[in-house]
């Protein structure tokens, strides 16, 4: 859902300036999904960690609501954690410094969340899920908006489809130890 983070909270959606309650509808429903209809292997979230609660409490303790929501059997959860950011969206970086793609990089202390991340880390542990850092795919001390020349950001919040294909081989490996798989 589009501008909804991946718990169970009401965020403010300062584009509307206002609580954005459609997204308390959209995660009843997908929990309803998940625990009587899909009763999936692994259920997995992945989420921008910068939204603004709008109901009290913190980012961390919806992402724990909505976790300790999963009650079908079996179903193991895991967190996908959030990616890194640069300071301006890599296509139009890349446009306007075309032959300095360095000048779109960022130290990846610089496009981290790290308040969000530790939410995210601490929201995992609390609830027994796995939590896969995502950080080492798009950074080394540096974060750069082409990885193995491919371009990463599709714009601010959102990968390309090709480097999620590029990415494929790394997701398996790292949800490995969630599906029993060799």
């Amino acid at each position: 859902k589009v501008s909804c983070p991946a718990a169970d909270a009401t965020v403010y959606l300062k584009q509307l300036s206002r609580p954005y309650n459609e997204c308390q509808t959209w995660i009843n429903f997908v929990l309803n999904e998940v625990n009587t209809v899909l009763k999936p292997d692994i259920f997995m979230t992945t989420s921008e960690t910068n939204y603004e609660m709008s109901s009290g409490g913190t980012y961390e303790d919806g992402i724990i609501k909505l976790y300790q929501s999963i009650t079908s059997p079996g179903t193991k959860k895991v967190l996908l954690g959030d990616m890194p950011y640069l300071a301006q969206d890599g296509p139009d970086c890349l446009a306007a410094h075309e032959s300095d793609v360095q000048a779109c990089s960022l130290p990846e202390a610089a496009s981290l969340n790290t308040a969000g991340r530790a939410a995210e880390q601490g929201a995992a542990k609390a609830t027994g899920a796995g939590y896969i850092d995502v950080v080492p795919w798009f950074c080394s001390s540096v974060c750069t908006p082409i990885v193995s020349n491919i371009s990463i950001n599709q714009d601010g919040q959102h990968i390309t489809r090709t480097f999620a294909l590029f990415l494929s081989g790394a997701l398996e490996t790292a949800l490995q130890p969630y599906t029993g798989a060799a």
